[in-house]
Formats: structure tokens, C-alpha cells, sequence
């Protein structure tokens, strides 16, 4: 059940209303049973793995909780780990790990037949893996106290909005909001419907369009050259930001609308003049949860220099490691540890100079960095990868495209006219976000002409210019995570 579809529209018109007109007792249990229903809606086997998942963490935090022998504690610790971070090893990492050693091995003279599982990848299993491991961790570190009622607990964990691509959310935040009684307010209901067709616009109106140039591109890289790829490029790293913070937006507008409070988790991070801002800005739930149980366990930045830059690294590369199997991914996320690494060494913690053409370096450096390394995440492989960044050096085509634009750009996908909304629509988004997007969503101060003025322009603007059609995958990016 996809947020931009039909079916997900009658879902939420049907499931905020009786939610506030249960009495307080049933809520839990009926906004468990309504996030069971999406998560199924995928598939029905899905929704036991959860629940599965669910429960031993439930079970295993419940028996480190009744003792207090450090090794029985660290016992219980170990094997929910063990059992979770296996069983996303098994459908996440297992095929590609078997065919990577037949390879090596074959290298080697010795012919195997690889193992392939061809388990079919839960949707959302990182995101809710790691939510329920952090929840274990806090248990233990004592930071967190075992919660007793397993429909709140298991509300945590199904929580629809973020269930299936985020924010990665705490127990400390979200478990405690569980037990309070939420009334419906109109005015939050208002500045949050704008919110969520702000998420919507940033989906159907760019992120799909787009996705259409961008997956034309990278699917045959090598019939391309270095101005389509460049601007392929370019759009994907729009497209992902658009594709991934829409959904965010989606999720945290219908989120408190119900009266729950999710984490932000993107804050312009294009803006970023330093790769290390980026990273402050952008999925923040994930860089927060690396840095809390992979970097600072590690040992952070109370270590030697060596040692603090191998712990950046070895956070990184977890990240990569955490979005696919595979070497691209792994690649991209120790390529942004190398850079985080080298900004610390040279920069280390020293204020930045607010000097205009400073700033603009920054940013032109670091944006350039990011949209180079996105190619590495986009590509299907390494040899096309290569294949990408070699169209990048090469711009032979210009004179091609000057005397028959439609020769190489318009067999991408998209009509002349459509590329001219989807260029609209970019300069709009980022300058809208550069000017006013907190605006946008603190519509509640608003006069109420200008407040339906936004709402129906936005609904507008998503319905006429919004990419819909059977032909059209329309996926959010980070289901596949």
C-alpha cells in the first residue's frame, strides 16, 4: 500500500477518524491492528516476520529487565542481536555474499555453484531492524526501561507512517507518546495537511518525473554521453532527496495530525557547506543511530587520531553496507568516511568562517562531492559506474544536442515539455526551501484566504502536473532498504 495511491487514500480517510472517535483504551489497539494491515498489504508473510521480530525483542528485553547479572544481561544482548542482525543478513546480504566467494573462489581454480536463498526482501526490514536493536541496546545500557504492554511496544515498532522507510525513531520519543490521550486540534490538522501535500508535490511532481530521465539513462549508460549523464546525475540527486523527504514529510505531517510527534529527519541538507553539515542534515535518524551505537561505542573521538578516523570510516561504510548489498553502496559509504574523515583533519572543530566566497566553496564543493558520489549509489554496478564517471569527463556531444536536442535528451523519457516542469519544478523546490519553507508548514499562523490559496495550489499543482499511470513505478527509493 504505496502513500500515493488510491488505496492508501481511503485507508487514512478511514483510519484518523475512528481513531479519535475510539475511547482512549481501544486506540492502541486499534492503530496496532490498522498498521498490521498496511504492513500485510504487501504481503501476508511479511507481517508474521514482524511480528516475529517484534516479539523476541519484546521477550529478550523482558528477561534482561528481571536480572542483574551483567553476563546474563549481555547474554540476552548478544543473542537479540545475533538473531536480528543474522536474519537481515540471510535476506538482505546472503545471495550477493554467496555469488561474491563462489567468484573468488572460481578465481582461484576452484568451481562452485553458489547458494541462492532467493528470499524476497521484506520491505522495510533495515529501518524496523534497527529500531528494535537500538530499543535492546537502551534496555541494556539502562537507559531505557523494558516496556511491559506488548501492544505498546509492538505499536513502536508498526507504527505505519514511519514503519517501512523512517525516520529510524526511539523508544525514548516514541513509546511514551503511546500512552497519552491525543484530541483532534483543526489548527494542526491544518498546518499538517500542507505539509503532507508539500511531501506529495516533492514526490509525484518531481521525484517520479525525474525518476523516468534518470532510470533511462542509468539503466543503458553506455549509449549516452556526458551532457545527458550529467544531467542524469544531477536529477537523481534531486530525485532521491525529493523521493525520500516527501515520504518524511508524508509520514511526520499524518503522524501529527493524530497527535504523534516523529523526528525531522532531512533539513535542507543541498544548503550544506561542508560534508559533514550534509550529514547533520541529511536521514538524520540514521546518522544519529550509527553515531549512538556503532561510532561513540567505537570509541568516537576520545581516542588517538588514527584510531578516531578509523571509527569515521568504519561508521560509513556501515552505512553504505546498511542501504544494499553490494559494492557500489559499500564504496559510497566509505568514499563519504574518507571525505568526513579529511573535513575533520583539516577543518577539525573550528568554527566556520562566514566569509561569503567561503561559503559558496563550501557549498559548491560539497554539493559537487555528494551528486559524484550518488553516482556510485544509482549505478547497477561497478562497470557501470566507471562507465557513468568516463561520460562525465567527455562532453563531445554538446554540438549534437545543440543541432538535434531530441537525438540523445529526448529519448530519455521525457517530452520537451516535460523537461521544461520538471526544471520548473527544481528551481521552485529549492527555492522555495531557501525562502520560505518554514513558512509552509507553520501554515497555522496563516490569514485563511491565503492559507486555502496555498492548500488548493498545492493539491492542484500535485493532481495536473504529478506523474500517475500503470506504466509508472512509483516505489518510494527507500523501500528497498
Amino acid at each position: 500500500m504505496l502513500f500515493n495511491s488510491v488505496t492508501f487514500f481511503i485507508f487514512i480517510a478511514l483510519v484518523i477518524p475512528v481513531y479519535f472517535v475510539l475511547p482512549q483504551k481501544g486506540r492502541p489497539y486499534f492503530l496496532l491492528a490498522a498498521s498490521w494491515y498496511f504492513y500485510m498489504s504487501w504481503n501476508v508473510a511479511y507481517l508474521g516476520l514482524l511480528i516475529c521480530f517484534t516479539a523476541l525483542i519484546f521477550v529478550l528485553s523482558g528477561l534482561m529487565s528481571k536480572t542483574d547479572k551483567a553476563s546474563r544481561k549481555k547474554a540476552y544482548l548478544v543473542t537479540g542481536l545475533l538473531l536480528s542482525f543474522g536474519s537481515l543478513f540471510l535476506f538482505k546480504y546472503f545471495d550477493y555474499t554467496a555469488r561474491i566467494s563462489a567468484d573468488l573462489l572460481r578465481w582461484m581454480g576452484i568451481l562452485v555453484t553458489p547458494l541462492q536463498l532467493g528470499w524476497v526482501l521484506p520491505i522495510g526490514i533495515s529501518f524496523f531492524t534497527f529500531q528494535l536493536t537500538g530499543y535492546l541496546i537502551d534496555v541494556y545500557r539502562g537507559e531505557m526501561k523494558h516496556e511491559k504492554n506488548f501492544i505498546y511496544f509492538a505499536l513502536y515498532v508498526s507504527f505505519f507512517p514511519q514503519l517501512v522507510a523512517g525516520p529510524i525513531e526511539r523508544a525514548q520519543n516514541l513509546l511514551p507518546q503511546f500512552k497519552k490521550k491525543h484530541s483532534f486540534h483543526l489548527v494542526t490538522f491544518r498546518c499538517n495537511i500542507v505539509r503532507v501535500l508539500w511531501g506529495y508535490f516533492k514526490k509525484v511532481v518531481v521525484a517520479d518525473r525525474l525518476a523516468v530521465f534518470v532510470d533511462s539513462v542509468y539503466s543503458a549508460p553506455d549509449e549516452f554521453g556526458g551532457w545527458v549523464t550529467l544531467l542524469a546525475t544531477l536529477f537523481f540527486a534531486v530525485q532521491i532527496y525529493c523521493d525520500f523527504s516527501g515520504y518524511c514529510d508524508i509520514a511526520i505531517g499524518l503522524a501529527r495530525i493524530m497527535g504523534f510527534q516523529l523526528m525531522t529527519n532531512f533539513d535542507r541538507p543541498y544548503q550544506a557547506t561542508s560534508i559533514k553539515e550534509f550529514w547533520d542534515k541529511w536521514h538524520i535518524s540514521l546518522s544519529t543511530w550509527l553515531r549512538d551505537y556503532i561510532y561513540i561505542p567505537l570509541g568516537g573521538n576520545r581516542v588517538s587520531k588514527l584510531r578516531y578516523f578509523w571509527n569515521i570510516l568504519v561508521t560509513f561504510t556501515a552505512s553504505g553496507v546498511w542501504h544494499g548489498a553490494g559494492l557500489t553502496y559499500l564504496l559510497w559509504g566509505f568514499c563519504h568516511g574518507v571525505m568526513v574523515a579529511g573535513h575533520r583533519l583539516l577543518f577539525g572543530r573550528r568554527k566556520k568562517n562566514r566569509n561569503g566566497l567561503k561559503t559558496f566553496l563550501g557549498w559548491l564543493a560539497t554539493f559537487v562531492f555528494v551528486c559524484l558520489a550518488w553516482v556510485l549509489f544509482r549505478a547497477e554496478n561497478i562497470q557501470d559506474a566507471i562507465t557513468v564517471f568516463h561520460n562525465l569527463t567527455s562532453y563531445s556531444d554538446l554540438g549534437m544536442l545543440i543541432a538535434n536536442g531530441d537525438s540523445q535528451l529526448y529519448q530519455c523519457g521525457l517530452t520537451g515539455a516535460e523537461l521544461i516542469v520538471a526544471m520548473v519544478s527544481i528551481v521552485g523546490l529549492f527555492t522555495f526551501e531557501a525562502r520560505g519553507e518554514k513558512l509552509l508548514l507553520s501554515s497555522v499562523k496563516w490569514v485563511m484566504p491565503l492559507y486555502w490559496l496555498v492548500l488548493l495550489l498545492l493539491l492542484f499543482i500535485c493532481l495536473i502536473f504529478g506523474v500517475y499511470g500503470a506504466n509508472v513505478v512509483t516505489q518510494f527509493i527507500y523501500f528497498q532498504f
